[in-house]
């Protein structure tokens, strides 16, 4: 089982360099040596690749490349000011800023910020979304500002499929068939449409669940080359894995690495004292990013602090 999942982790690592990386200055998917690899590492770019219409991939082991990424571990520790904001923070009523934050979110229309509001994306643009579901998100954005890569990670087979038949020929997006957390598994879950999450009360029999596969969210990000390379949107609407992903990012370097970081954020039971995650990471978020937007508990939007938007 090992030396297969490790296969299909070389085979998932290939696809996502055809569909990453050329030479500068040549759109064309050119395929180093080892040699040539080695030495022209720096020349490297992300950009698109012409892959076959079937962009779909499931692997649950992808190796790392530590050999060309900056990726650092970081000093998490709050400060004595930080921890005091936490404080402060905490005595915030969640359920019921919670409740206003969605109340305002679908009310006339405010909503379509989390896609309008993107306008630094070009045609040049790498976006990762986390949560792809059935393609209402990466359909706005796509045809609003047409990135020139898009990834779309989608853990439950039923949507994933229905993600490739949507963009069967469209050669800027790939389909992913797994999801993130903080370490390589797989759950078995109740199929509940946008609400799917391995964090809902799943207690029902087997036969009556589906599988939701995914890999270790650092591990993933570092074999995208993020650390070398950088994304300049990852959106994550996927039901609470929010939290796995925000950990990995900071306590690393990685955060460094995405430009804008948009997130819908969830209070499943299963996630622990979620006031306490989100307050933290208000204050873990600010020291690289500012905050464009925010729907307190619940959407929100932060652009590196060295950009202009």
């Amino acid at each position: 089982m090992r030396q297969t999942s490790v296969k299909i982790g070389i085979i998932v690592l290939i696809v996502l360099m055809l569909f990453f990386l050329v030479y500068e200055k040549d759109d064309r998917i050119q395929t180093p040596s080892r040699a040539d690899y080695a030495d022209n590492t720096r020349n490297i770019a992300f950009a698109s690749a012409d892959l076959s219409e079937n962009k779909i991939c499931n692997s649950l082991s992808i190796p790392l490349q530590h050999e060309i990424t900056q990726y650092k571990k970081i000093e998490r520790q709050l400060t004595d000011s930080e921890h005091e904001a936490v404080v402060v923070c905490r005595k915030r009523d969640l359920k019921e800023e919670h409740k206003q934050s969605w109340e305002t979110f679908f009310a006339n229309k405010v909503e379509y910020i989390r896609w309008n509001n993107h306008t630094y994306l070009n045609g040049d643009s790498t976006v990762v979304e986390v949560g792809g579901n059935v393609g209402a998100f990466s359909d706005k954005i796509l045809s609003l500002f047409n990135p020139r890569r898009y990834i779309i990670l989608e853990p439950m087979t039923k949507y994933s499929g229905m993600l490739v038949g949507k963009y069967k020929g469209v050669q800027n997006v790939m389909v992913l068939n797994f999801g993130l957390a903080s370490e390589d598994r797989t759950d078995w879950v109740k199929l509940d449409g946008i609400e799917t999450s391995r964090f809902q009360n799943n207690n029902i029999p087997k036969n009556q669940l589906s599988p939701l596969r995914q890999v270790n969210a650092t591990d993933f990000f570092l074999s995208m080359g993020v650390g070398i390379y950088e994304v300049d949107l990852l959106t994550m609407n996927c039901e609470g894995c929010e939290y796995d992903i925000l950990d990995a990012i900071l306590d690393s370097n990685l955060i460094n690495y995405f430009r804008h970081v948009q997130i819908s954020y969830h209070h499943l039971n299963g996630l622990g004292d979620t006031l306490d995650r989100w307050c933290q990471y208000q204050q873990l978020l600010s020291r690289t990013h500012r905050l464009i937007y925010q729907y307190p508990f619940f959407w929100e939007l932060w652009t590196r602090k060295d950009l202009k938007q």
